[in-house]
């Protein structure tokens, strides 16, 4: 009769690994952007099976705090000032066997984030948490998946593309004799309804450091509500926009703008930012 030799921590985590790698993961790149992320909401399922399934346990320690720049009043968006946080913090965790406790690595990491209120901490956390997952399971987001060189916006692409159409129809009435459909004229209210959304979102602005920083060469604000509110500003004053990002919104298999994970209602920001 043999005798199974438990399996110690380090391989319980070679396990672990060859479990995750069994999926195929998928970075998510929405319309008009120039880069590939990978969300966090993909990630940590199969991280978590993963463990499980080989008895791992992750052991939260410690999260030490502490403020990059000390916090600043910013202008908000509604004539007053919002007070804003960035800061950077050291996780600190222990991968625990779950068959024998004391057989465990502590495993220390770093998350930043900036944000306008408490969840700055929380944002902080997600940050450390993903990048452990990166680093144990070795998942690259590297430069690859920057498309700068690569590709003009697609947004020009499909300016070319209407113009040859239009261009092509153009054509085509004038040789069977028949003059082109004159486009409809936008309505009173819709132009003013434009022109309101046009000056909000000439006010907006975004901390120097995120500025600095950006991969995005549209500004977003650090605001999370007011990225949603000015989304759906957008999609009340331009039925396009209003089409465009509620197919966004179903292709990321939710209901609602409110659903979308913090990532993705950024990235559906700059998508009808360059359509508005």
């Amino acid at each position: 009769m043999s005798i199974v030799t438990p399996l110690n921590l380090y391989q319980r985590r070679i396990k672990a690994k060859e479990a995750f790698y069994r999926h195929e993961l998928t970075k998510t790149r929405s319309d008009g952007l120039k880069f590939s992320y990978m969300a966090m909401e993909q990630i940590k399922p199969l991280v978590e099976k993963a463990y499980n399934d080989n008895g791992i346990v992750i052991d939260i320690v410690s999260m030490h705090l502490e403020n990059v720049v000390e916090p600043w009043m910013q202008k908000n968006n509604y004539g007053g000032e919002t007070q804003w946080h960035h800061q950077k913090g050291r996780l600190t965790l222990n991968l625990v066997n779950s068959d024998d406790p004391k057989d465990k690595a502590e495993v220390r990491v770093w998350g930043e984030a900036k944000d306008n209120s408490d969840k700055v901490i929380n944002k902080v956390y997600t940050t450390a948490m993903k990048n452990f997952y990166k680093i144990e399971f070795n998942i690259s987001e590297g430069p690859k998946d920057d498309t700068d060189a690569e590709q003009e916006p697609i947004t020009k692409d499909v300016n070319v593309k209407k113009t040859q159409t239009q261009s092509a129809a153009n054509k085509t009435a004038v040789s069977s004799g028949t003059s082109s459909p004159t486009p409809k004229p936008q309505t009173a209210t819709t132009a003013k309804a434009e022109t309101s959304i046009e000056k909000e979102l000439s006010k907006v602005e975004v901390p120097k450091e995120d500025k600095e920083n950006t991969e995005w060469d549209i500004e977003v604000p650090s605001d999370l509500a007011t990225v949603r509110n000015l989304i759906m500003k957008m999609k009340e004053a331009n039925p396009k926009i209003k089409a465009l990002v509620d197919a966004r919104v179903k292709e990321l298999g939710k209901n609602y703008l409110g659903e979308l994970p913090e990532d993705d209602v950024r990235a559906t920001f700059i998508l009808a930012r360059r359509g508005f």
